[in-house]
């Protein structure tokens, strides 16, 4: 009976390692630092004075990221063709890729941008979509260091906000 209560305390040891090693964390993937990402991402709905009045006007505004240091260039990307929605890193075919590219300048005291995306949604595009996503990653002079694909999605249905809905408004009622 001791040996059996002995093998049992042995297979219990032996299973909470394997737990803690199956739930460890995994430190052979890159490491992703926030402080290399932008941040705030946000859509901005309307059109400048000089616009058409059937145009669709979209723009992203973005915070630079924390560390600034040795950035040199921003990639922005309209929709999901080129950098899927999952993707964390970047390749440099990618980054060729770019639908734009904002360079940073160094020294720059502004903390946040903006990219103007109106030029790749048109109507046929908000007629057979909901939405367009816009990834945004940062890219610097060491490449030791990479931020993540950081992405916001521009919505093309309404901009009701839900607390304003009532029941009457429903198709239901």
């Amino acid at each position: 009976m001791l040996m059996i209560l002995r093998y049992l305390k042995y297979l219990m040891i032996a299973l909470v390692m394997g737990f803690f090693a199956a739930c460890s964390d995994n430190d052979d993937e890159g490491e992703f630092l926030f402080d290399r990402e932008v941040t705030e991402l946000k859509v901005i709905r309307g059109c400048d004075a000089d616009a058409d009045s059937g145009d669709f006007c979209y723009k992203v505004r973005f915070r630079y990221p924390m560390d600034t240091e040795k950035l040199t260039k921003i990639y922005v990307w309209v929709d999901s063709l080129v950098v899927g929605d999952t993707a964390k890193a970047v390749s440099k075919s990618k980054l060729e890729k770019a639908d734009k590219v904002i360079e940073y300048v160094s020294g720059n005291s502004s903390l946040y941008g903006t990219v103007d995306v109106s030029e790749f949604i048109t109507k046929e595009l908000v007629q057979e979509r909901k939405s367009l996503m816009v990834a945004v990653y940062c890219d610097y002079k060491d490449d030791e260091r990479p931020g993540s694909v950081q992405r916001v999605y521009v919505h093309f249905g309404d901009d009701m906000k839900p607390s304003l809905v009532e029941f009457r408004d429903s198709s239901w009622v």
